[in-house]
């Protein structure tokens, strides 16, 4: 007997211990268990929660139309050309390009400094949130906010101004939700672009890069000029359709005034029917001799009736009339001469925009700060002897202050590129000059911009734009283009 004792202890210790187990195990499976029962409740939760608030929020489908609230509206002519543009004095131009027009460097600067791990979060940082909600904890108030490019999409886009300006959690779960939508229902580029880059400036857009790219924009502007023309005779057969209905209804004066609009391709016709239109209308509205006037000017191409019509306007309630009787009066005078100059300042002070669409341009004086053509060194004698006299920068090199000659060089072929009737100060003595324009370097990669009207003093034009250094010929056209574009802007 005394040998089967060891065996009963052990016996005794194995049940204790699968006794101890089995608590254990028991303890794990109930904890396990209530652990699922709590995430479950939580998961429920939040689900509801997330069901709730998303029942408040506006759907994400219409994504287009809330963005096309950010461009800038523009009024076109039946043939499609421009004729106004109403800017948000807030906001500026703002215009919608694909992604394939504007560089690559622009697109990976703004994901770099905006949101590095954007193509892969399903539409927020859930990390990116956690450090943020410590950082805010430790300093006791919002410091950090950790939004993503798709929550900026959402909060731009989705919410109320007032409620977008709040600094709540429930404003992020809110934006939160609306980018988890917003990735579920476009791609990341249509996000980062059409929505995000899409309400950006013009100014992102690059210049034309090689020959193929040319014939693709000298193709489609063929076929616009193709559609312009089926349009414009399209026109004038529904003019002629309308034109006879008045006639067969009597109404004579309507009718004569189809039939000229369907006829003005063919000016003896078009002169036929505007006589016969004018006799029967005068007698009712001496008012509305000016613009027979007009419309026979351009008929006729003479400069004499133009400038009668110009003058005879309203200068007030008729300025759209005189603009158009300027416009057709300009081409017919001498390339230039003093008179076209100041019809052309006169088109310019009642709208800028005028210019640029029918294919003129401000005549301009303009001074390159710091330098001009007249004050080039007579020889090379004259030039600093050593380069090292410059101050110098951190870097032991000249400081950059836009005085280097090719900087001066640079802004020197901007200025070619704004068109020939833009010349240099020291080159546009001759009268009628009205206007001018100053360029000079404010700092690396900084080119200010001042348009001043020469006749009252005043500044009617000041901004600061971003150019590429050195400027050679892609940057100075891209340069040049947005200058023309700031320019002939209404304002």
């Amino acid at each position: 007997m005394p040998t089967r004792a060891p065996s009963a202890t052990r016996s005794e210790e194995d049940k204790r211990f699968f006794r101890a187990g089995g608590c254990l195990l028991r303890g794990l499976i109930w904890t396990a268990f209530i652990g699922l029962v709590l995430f479950f409740l939580a998961f429920s939760f939040m689900m509801i929660q997330y069901y709730s608030i998303a029942a408040t929020l506006p759907s994400v489908e219409d994504i287009q139309t809330r963005t096309s609230q950010f461009e800038t509206t523009r009024i076109l002519d039946r043939n499609g050309a421009l004729l106004y543009e109403i800017l948000d004095p807030s906001a500026g131009r703002r215009t919608y390009v694909s992604l394939d027009e504007v560089s690559p460097f622009i697109v990976a600067a703004t994901v770099a400094t905006e949101d590095e791990n954007f193509y892969s979060h399903p539409g927020f940082n859930f990390w990116a949130i956690i450090r943020a909600f410590i950082q805010n904890v430790q300093s006791g108030e919002v410091v950090s906010g950790a939004s993503s490019i798709t929550q900026q999409v959402a909060r731009m886009l989705f919410l109320d101004p007032e409620e977008a300006n709040q600094r709540t959690y429930l404003r992020k779960v809110k934006e939160a939700i609306l980018a988890i939508e917003l990735t579920n229902n476009y791609s990341k580029d249509e996000i980062l672009w059409k929505a995000y880059a899409g309400l950006a400036r013009v100014g992102a857009r690059r210049p034309v890069r090689g020959p193929l790219e040319r014939l693709g924009l000298l193709l489609a502007s063929s076929r616009q000029r193709v559609l312009a023309y089926y349009h414009r005779q399209k026109f004038r057969s529904y003019c002629l359709e309308i034109g006879r209905s008045y006639r067969e209804e009597s109404n004579l004066l309507d009718g004569y005034w189809e039939l000229y609009k369907a006829a003005q391709g063919y000016q003896a016709v078009a002169l036929k029917y505007l006589g016969l239109a004018r006799e029967i209308e005068i007698p009712i509205s001496p008012r509305a001799e000016p613009y027979y006037l007009l419309e026979e000017g351009r008929l006729r191409r003479d400069r004499a009736l133009l400038e009668a019509a110009a003058e005879a306007f309203d200068p007030f309630w008729e300025r759209e009339a005189i603009q158009e009787a300027l416009v057709a009066l300009a081409p017919l005078l001498p390339r230039g001469g003093v008179e076209r100059r100041e019809v052309l300042n006169r088109l310019f002070l009642l709208n800028p925009g005028a210019l640029l669409q029918h294919g003129l341009r401000l005549p301009l004086a303009v001074t390159i700060a710091g330098t001009d053509r007249g004050d080039r060194p007579a020889d090379r004698g004259d030039r600093p002897a050593d380069r090292g006299d410059r101050p110098a920068d951190r870097g032991g090199r000249p400081a950059d202050r836009g005085g280097r000659p090719a900087d001066r060089r640079g802004l020197r072929r901007v200025v070619r590129r704004l068109g020939p009737s833009v010349r240099l100060s020291a080159e546009s003595q001759a009268q009628g000059v009205r206007f001018s324009l100053s360029l000079e370097w404010e700092s690396r990669g900084l080119v200010r911009i001042v348009l001043s009207d020469r006749a009252t003093g005043e500044t009617l034009l000041q901004e600061t734009l971003v150019a590429g250094r050195p400027l050679r010929r892609r940057a100075a056209a891209d340069l040049a283009g947005r200058i023309i574009d700031r320019l002939y802007s209404p304002r």
